[in-house]
């Protein structure tokens, strides 16, 4: 199954603050994006005033497009922002690609689990790791995991693009992410060891504060996503060690992260 996507602009800066109150976010959006659904098609507005409208493809899928149009349409007439959606997506670069497995995670929260939200237990988090993927995988699950959640890294990059100019402003995208996610809590150690760019001290670990010191590393989800969004900063793949942590008998996480 492959996915259409329709690319146009805004041709202006879009109000992201002022967007979101009109859509129903999903987890995806951001201080510099907002994500809505509508049925089996989605919508993304970037603050650079790009527009993305996906749908998968099938019989259904040219109807689903004018639907979210049409939502898109009424959105913008309400804000008073003059543009005809329908005429756009006519001449609208068009992209297709093959559907994706992190693509399951981009549902409607708000609108599937209108009184329950998108966050779970932290227990029953772990328990997915530690019980069911350690039972099938044994130690093996770890590197799936990291390497499962690299998507999440390098999307959140892509996302976040237009306003990185540096690492520092890098790392504030990165520390906001896990804040506003409820992953941890992030702080960047300069450090002057040759090749080693940084060091992360990552707190209030999602995946591993608090448990028992088992003489291995824990944090594999958090790597994962680190790794991915900084080998997107530096355009090429760097190595992300997880020095200290909870699993191998510290209190808080410390990544290495080199070239």
């Amino acid at each position: 199954m492959n996915v259409k996507t329709y690319v146009f602009n805004l041709g202006k800066k879009a109000e992201i603050s002022v967007l979101e109150k009109e859509f129903h976010k999903c987890p995806l959006s951001s201080a510099s994006m907002v994500c809505a659904h509508e049925g089996n098609a989605s919508i993304k507005i970037f603050e650079n005033g790009e527009i993305r409208i996906s749908v998968n493809e099938s019989p259904e899928s040219e109807k689903e497009i004018l639907g979210i149009a049409s939502l898109l349409e009424k959105v913008f007439r309400k804000l008073k922002i003059k543009i005809n959606v329908l005429h756009e997506l006519q001449s609208a670069e068009v992209i297709s690609e093959p559907f994706t497995k992190t693509m399951l995670w981009h549902s409607s929260f708000s609108e599937f689990r209108k009184s329950l939200g998108k966050e779970i237990s932290v227990k029953y988090f772990r328990y997915l790791i530690f019980k069911v993927f350690y039972t099938e995988f044994k130690e093996r699950a770890f590197s799936l995991i990291e390497k499962g959640v690299q998507e999440i890294g390098y999307d959140l990059f892509k996302e976040n693009a237009s306003k990185i100019n540096d690492l520092d402003s890098a790392f504030n995208v990165l520390k906001e992410f896990f804040k506003a996610e409820k992953l941890g809590l992030l702080e960047k150690i300069y450090s002057e060891k040759e090749n080693e760019k940084f060091r992360i001290e990552l707190m209030q670990s999602l995946s591993s504060s608090g448990l028992f010191e088992v003489g291995m590393p824990l944090a594999f989800f958090e790597k994962g996503i680190i790794k991915a969004f900084f080998t997107s900063f530096y355009g090429k793949e760097i190595n992300v060690k997880e020095a200290e942590g909870w699993g191998t008998g510290s209190h808080e996480e410390i990544f290495i992260v080199s070239l």
